[in-house]
């Protein structure tokens, strides 16, 4: 079976329902964590493991010792596990074929492929998807990141205020492994609260409540020169703390969202939340607010600008100067394009 959810594919799992195949593969390895992780625990009880659980790596296994003990009776238990991590680096995995094709029913198979997605043409991967489950894990784009977190947390029994989820989205990127090590950690030190809040985020994740990214967003958005200036001051100081990538990219989505407000005139309050993606009314006068401080002409160039020292931040295009420098001149710019005449 192609093509499955990660969800669907975690229900039938927690149903017992095992197939003999599984192909995980795909750019998002938390989730093919999550699915080796109970497979791995639940599959089998602890004195099953014993003869019957065996994992082993790509780099060391080769096609006949997989088949070999693909093919091993179980001792008593009801079936085997092989779990085969970093499949790809398996130089005859190709050779797996024929056993896919006619896979022992009493062995679970887990072909993990991280990274890399084996070729559909191939008959190894017609064999997996015939005979078994094939799973891609697909990162998520950055506008699901703050939904994921509030789902993730929602199965803890608790709640998050969007802003934190967004706070939390924008300062740790789209690593799921390190969001979800981090929400754990929340866990542990809210006690009896309910509820993670963005304070708690700032407090307990490292962000500095007044000298942070969505600050310096809010105060260029402002056009407060004071502010902007002792965030900056702060900055310069210590940008290993806030990566020139990570900005850049947060004031991406921020001037994004203004441009939107701007560009949908006179919609009602609920559309431009709905544009946006925005949860809470309070923080719908702040982009308002925005929208009314820059032109769409000055909104526009903000954007190509921004993408354009993206790219530079990643190795494209020239760029010479050192991160606190090229922030600086991103930062001025912005603050005094509304002065210009476009």
């Amino acid at each position: 079976m192609a093509g499955t959810t990660y969800e669907a594919l975690m229900s039938s799992l927690k149903r017992g329902e095992y197939a003999p195949l599984y192909l995980l593969q795909g750019d998002e390895s938390y989730f093919i964590d999550q699915i080796v992780a109970y497979i791995t625990e639940n599959a089998l009880s602890e004195s099953e493991k014993v003869f019957n659980q065996l994992i082993c790596y790509g780099k060391d296994s080769n096609s006949r010792m997989i088949i070999d003990n693909a093919r091993q009776y179980p001792m008593m238990a009801q079936r085997r596990v092989i779990i085969l991590k970093e499949a790809q680096t398996m130089r005859d995995i190709a050779a797996l074929e024929p056993y896919a094709a006619h896979p022992a029913e009493s062995t679970i198979l887990v072909l993990v492929h991280p990274h890399k997605k084996l070729d559909g043409r191939k008959s190894l991967s017609k064999a997996l998807a015939r005979n078994g489950v094939v799973y891609e894990a697909k990162s998520l784009y950055a506008n699901k990141l703050p939904g994921w977190i509030e789902s993730y947390v929602k199965g803890k029994k608790l709640n998050i205020e969007h802003d934190a989820s967004i706070a939390l989205a924008e300062y740790l990127g789209s690593d799921l492994t390190k969001i979800a090590n981090e929400i754990d950690k929340l866990e542990i030190t809210l006690g009896n609260k309910a509820t993670i809040t963005r304070d708690d985020v700032f407090k307990n994740i490292g962000i500095s409540k007044d000298y942070n990214v969505f600050e310096l967003q809010k105060a260029l958005g402002q056009r407060d020169p004071i502010t902007i200036q002792r965030i900056m001051l702060h900055f310069m100081g210590n940008m290993k703390a806030n990566p020139l990538i990570f900005v850049i990219s947060s004031l991406y989505a921020y001037f994004s969202k203004i441009l939107i407000v701007r560009s949908m005139g006179q919609s009602s309050d609920q559309e431009l939340m709905a544009a946006i993606q925005l949860r809470q009314a309070f923080f719908l006068r702040e982009y308002k607010s925005a929208a009314q401080k820059f032109s769409t002409a000055h909104l526009e160039y903000v954007i190509t600008l921004l993408r354009k020292y993206d790219l530079q931040s990643k190795g494209l295009g020239r760029r010479s100067k050192p991160d606190h420098e090229t922030l600086r001149e991103i930062v001025q710019e912005i603050y005094t394009l509304p002065n210009r005449k476009m």
